[in-house]
C-alpha cells in the first residue's frame, strides 16, 4: 500500500505531499504604474512566478543557466490600463533553514515541506481551452471565489510574428496575458507590440494555475 502522508485543501488539490517537493513563496516584487517591458532575473533552483494584476501582462521564462532564471515581462498593446502589477515568487527549497518544526521529507532524504516556510496554495487549476483559429484575440474568464490572488499559465503561449508585404515589415508578440481581479481570473491571447490585425494564429490551451497569496 502507498505510504507517506498527503495534506489536501477543500478544492481537493493536494497542498503538502512526502512524494512531490513544496514550493515555497521567496519573493515578492512590485512594477510600478506604466513599467517598461523588460527581462527579469532570479536565482533559485526551479522559480514560479505567480502575477496579480489588473492590466493585461504576459510573463514568461526565456533563458536558464544553473540557477540563474530569466524571464520576459510584456505589457499588451490593447487594452492595457498600464496599471501596476505585483509578482509572486516560489520556489524549490534545497533544505530547511532550522532542523525545529514541523518537517516532512520525501524518501530521497530532500525536503519536501518545512514550517519554516510558506508554502505555495494552490487553489485553482483551469484547462485553457483550445479555441480553433481566432482572428487577432480571443479571451476567456474564469471564476474564482473572493480572495486575493495571483496566477501563472503553466506553459505560456509565446511567439513572434513577422509580416512582410510590399508597404510594411513588421514584427509583434503574440502571447497569453493576464488580468486578475478577487472573483474571477480573464486570459487574453493578444498582440503585445507593433500590432498587426490582419493574421490569424492557433490557440492551443494549456492550464491556468491560481494560487491564494493573502498575508505575503
Amino acid at each position: 500500500m502507498p505510504v507517506g502522508i498527503e495534506i489536501f485543501n477543500t478544492n481537493g488539490t493536494i497542498q503538502i505531499s512526502s512524494n512531490t517537493p513544496n514550493w515555497c513563496f521567496i519573493q515578492k516584487i512590485i512594477l510600478n504604474n506604466n513599467f517598461a517591458n523588460h527581462e527579469l532575473t532570479i536565482y533559485g533552483n526551479s522559480p514560479l512566478v505567480f502575477i496579480n494584476t489588473q492590466s493585461n501582462i504576459l510573463i514568461y521564462p526565456s533563458y536558464k543557466d544553473g540557477t540563474m532564471h530569466k524571464f520576459k515581462i510584456f505589457r499588451a498593446l490593447y487594452n492595457s490600463n498600464n496599471l501596476s502589477a505585483i509578482l509572486y515568487v516560489f520556489d524549490r527549497l534545497s533544505n530547511p533553514s532550522h532542523n525545529v518544526g514541523f518537517e516532512i521529507y520525501g524518501s530521497d532524504g530532500s525536503s519536501c515541506y518545512s514550517g519554516d516556510n510558506k508554502p505555495l496554495k494552490l487553489n485553482y487549476i483551469f484547462n485553457i481551452p483550445e479555441l480553433g483559429s481566432d482572428e487577432f484575440q480571443h479571451s476567456h474568464n474564469f471564476s474564482v471565489s473572493s480572495g486575493n490572488w495571483a496566477a501563472m499559465c503553466a506553459t505560456p503561449r509565446y511567439e513572434t510574428r513577422y509580416i512582410l508585404d510590399n508597404i510594411n515589415n513588421a514584427e509583434y508578440v503574440l502571447g497569453d496575458c493576464l488580468n486578475i481581479s478577487n472573483t474571477n481570473i480573464n486570459i487574453n491571447c493578444m498582440a503585445l507590440y507593433e500590432a498587426y490585425t490582419n493574421s490569424y494564429y492557433q490557440p492551443y490551451g494549456g492550464q491556468l494555475l491560481v494560487a491564494d497569496v493573502t498575508g505575503l
